[in-house]
């Protein structure tokens, strides 16, 4: 049990400045915030020192001995909703980069030491020592002392690779500064590297050396929110002396609380891109952030697949849901949202896998697509998708939607989504409009009075006819062919509009010679025929040539009364 400690913090990869601001995060911060004072921690990085000021409330007589205990911490035990951790593992972690920790905070002054292969005691035996400065109150300072073996280098890019958006998920913290000098001990470093060179190739030029890049610094992060619009503004400000820059960027937050989680022996509290558990875990497969209290493996790199870890999906598909609703607020992101549903071949952990059918599901349960009016938001399975065959010259549908509230059709908008984009719409389940869709779209047009079918231009009917052609040539669209029959698709020379299904419809010639309109036949527009498609249509559609002894019969009669 002694060595568990040290073992649980040296088995994990768990980064020393992730698990810090975790700490940081879980501390009280009433003192500061009673005299206007914003939560911060600040990284003071020196030659063989880190320096960790905190203006949390201070620590307290259990505070110093939960951290003296092993897997036990004071973080579950006030509040508990607004903790990450669930082990002592988070202030240990200083240890993965020190070997020795001195903590100063308000009366007390102590330090642990433990260097690598120890049996982890020093880890949990404080040390009294005498401060050197008095602190201002409130204030916690951690003072960690660094080996001579740790990799400098390694060790800062943990801070440049600091994410910035971290602090959008922290409820407490609204500062982190980190206030960088080691340029002293890094030009030591260059140095001893060039003598040793030298040592080895006499000849070498020293100026083949690796330069030192790094420069004193004070970098400082600090977040904003205005929770009536759900936007989170990170500003990340850099001073090196002569000069100074800073930058802003803006997010959209969306928050879904949770509760009556089922009961976890693991989990101590129920609160509703990277996963988040406060702090990041790692990259799962979706192309958004998820932050909510997951439990974790004590690695901190991955996710225990429990009964209230699985809970959560359901929020957090809802949460998506409600963030694509807010997007509809926005002229363009209302329809982007669909580019941020996760591809199932980036998914590869069946736990995950179930928040994206999740989502999905959610979705098709929730109107959040735009028909053609825009009247209103409508369910994904009472919209369809307009391919482009069933398209006029102009992209519009061949066929006029339905009336408002019944309409069909998705918002032109959608088709101008780059295909990946458009193909995860498809996705979920939206129907292409078929050439069954269409013919009953047909059927509509030509028995409305309304209808501008006979005023559409050539290029329509064309499309309609090619369209209308494969009923005749597809088996399985064969059983409309009484239905097109009795409508009135054909153009007589009188301006009518008629079926087959009545009465004989006859082309306006025979043998190359114009039949009389006066001989009582109903003859066909000849502008109607004056297309292939449309003339084979109504050959389909039972248009036959007349007889031509039988028109010559009429005409005599007809001028046998004349």
């Amino acid at each position: 049990m002694r060595a568990s400690a040290a073992q649980n913090l040296y088995r994990s990869n768990a980064r020393f400045l992730f698990e810090l601001i975790q700490n940081a995060e879980d501390n009280n911060y009433s003192r500061a915030k009673a005299v206007g004072a914003e939560p911060y921690i600040k990284f003071t990085i020196r030659p063989g020192t880190i320096c960790i000021d905190c203006n949390e409330d201070g620590f307290t007589p259990e505070n110093v001995r939960a951290i003296c205990r092993i897997g036990e911490s004071t973080k579950i035990r006030a509040n508990s909703q607004y903790y990450i951790g669930e082990k002592g593992i988070g202030f240990k972690s200083g240890f993965m980069v020190a070997s020795k920790v001195h903590i100063q905070s308000g009366a007390f002054s102590f330090f642990f030491d433990h260097e690598p292969g120890n049996n982890g005691m020093g880890m949990i035996t404080p040390i009294w020592e005498p401060a050197d400065v008095t602190l201002a109150e409130p204030l916690t300072r951690i003072t960690l002392t660094l080996p001579d073996w740790l990799d400098l280098d390694e060790l800062l890019s943990q801070f440049d690779e600091l994410p910035q958006t971290l602090l959008l998920f922290m409820k407490k913290l609204g500062k982190i500064i980190m206030d960088e000098d080691v340029q002293e001990y890094r030009d030591v470093q260059v140095v001893a590297d060039v003598e040793e060179e030298e040592e080895e190739q006499e000849d070498e030029d020293d100026e083949e050396t690796e330069p030192n890049t790094r420069v004193k610094s004070i970098t400082t992060c600090s977040c904003k929110f205005d929770q009536n619009i759900g936007r989170g503004q990170v500003t990340v400000s850099i001073d090196r002396g002569e000069e100074a820059v800073a930058c802003s960027d803006e997010y959209r937050i969306t928050r879904k609380n949770l509760s009556n989680l089922p009961a976890d022996g693991q989990r101590g509290y129920n609160t509703a891109e990277k996963v988040y558990a406060f702090l990041p875990i790692r990259d799962f497969g979706h192309p958004f952030i998820i932050h909510s209290d997951f439990v974790m493996q004590a690695s901190r790199e991955d996710i225990m697949e429990n009964a209230g870890n699985k809970a959560i999906l359901e929020g957090v598909a809802e949460a998506f849901v409600d963030a694509v609703l807010q997007f509809y607020q926005h002229p363009v992101l209302q329809y982007q949202w669909m580019s941020y549903i996760p591809n199932d071949d980036k998914v590869l952990s069946p736990f995950w896998s179930d928040l994206s059918t999740r989502m999905k599901g959610s979705l098709k349960t929730t109107p959040v697509l735009w028909p053609r009016s825009r009247s209103r938001l409508r369910l994904i399975c009472q919209l369809k998708i307009v391919p482009k065959q069933l398209k006029d010259c102009y992209g519009k549908p061949l066929v006029p939607d339905l009336p408002e509230e019944k309409e069909i059709y998705l918002h032109q908008d959608y088709y101008t989504l780059e295909p990946f984009v458009l193909l995860k719409l498809i996705t979920l389940g939206p129907e292409a409009m078929s050439v069954h869709d269409c013919v009953e779209g047909i059927g509509r047009v030509a028995m409305s009075s309304t209808s501008n079918m006979k005023s559409a231009d050539d290029d329509w009917h064309e499309r309609i006819a090619r369209l209308l052609l494969l009923v005749f040539e597809q088996p399985h669209l064969k059983t409309k062919i009484p239905y097109l029959r009795s409508l009135p698709l054909i153009p007589l020379g009188d301006q009518r509009w008629v079926s087959i299904a009545d009465k004989a419809v006859y082309f306006p010639d025979t043998d190359d010679m114009p039949i009389p309109w006066d001989l009582g036949l109903r003859l066909i527009e000849p502008k109607a025929i004056r297309h292939a498609a449309r003339k084979t249509l109504f050959t389909k559609l039972g248009v036959v040539d007349a007889d031509k002894d039988i028109v010559r019969e009429l005409i005599l009669k007809k001028h046998r009364r004349g």
